[in-house]
């Protein structure tokens, strides 16, 4: 998007009027109204405060980057409580199959115990890179928000993006989390997994489907005069 388009998305997104981003910048409200408008371009003083405003950096402000970097992580940190609790319980999961998959292939106490404390192990190094990873995420894309057809191609492309990623790790949970069933026999191995790949994927799409519908509304409310 150009600078107009990412300034009023912007300030939309923070919920500010072009009299309240005037204030906060100390100009008037119709150099705002020009910025947004395409008729000027602020100066570089007036970029940095707006970037630090919204918490962008500079270049994804004028529009030759495509990430909104978050200048805070209180969100982050506010909803890490969820995240370590889904975590912790799809690795509890994962724990429960993979012992129940070794007591079907082995009697020996010793290759149990050994396999189990090395289980945890994995288990609690991937939980910590699982952790590092939902804090260091802090840039979203700067989502096309206009009502034109090239724009619906965008969000469309970005839920799709999201759905296969989600259900990369909804499938390997499935292959590590019904691995108990193994032993038993491939086919019903097979068939387990592909039952909790199908209903993932139910969930999924129900989940995408809400949010991209939410997006077009979001992009009416932000294009609307």
């Amino acid at each position: 998007m150009k600078f107009n388009e990412n300034l009023k998305y912007l300030r939309k997104e923070e919920k500010m009027t072009q009299e309240a981003l005037a204030e906060r910048l100390n100009v008037s409200r119709q150099a705002v109204t020009k910025w947004e408008s395409g008729q000027s371009l602020p100066d570089i003083e007036n970029l940095k405060q707006m970037a630090d405003l919204f918490g962008v950096t500079m270049d994804s402000l004028v529009g030759t980057v495509t990430t909104k970097k978050e200048s805070r992580l209180n969100k982050k940190i506010n909803d890490i409580g969820y995240f370590i609790w889904a975590a912790i319980v799809l690795l509890i999961g994962i724990f429960i199959s993979m012992y129940s998959f070794t007591e079907k292939i082995t009697t020996n106490e010793n290759v149990k115990v050994v396999t189990s404390i090395l289980v945890v192990l994995i288990l609690f190094a991937v939980f910590i890179l699982m952790i590092k990873l939902y804090l260091k995420d802090t840039e979203t894309k700067i989502i096309n928000m206009k009502p034109t057809e090239d724009g619906k191609k965008e969000r469309k492309n970005m839920i799709i993006k999201e759905v296969g990623l989600q259900m990369i790790v909804f499938i390997i949970y499935g292959l590590l989390g019904e691995i108990h069933a193994l032993p038993d026999s491939l086919f019903t191995y097979l068939i387990k997994v592909g039952k909790w790949c199908l209903m993932s994927f139910i969930f999924v799409l129900i989940l995408n489907i809400g949010k991209y519908l939410k997006l077009e509304k979001k992009v009416k409310e932000l294009n609307q005069d």
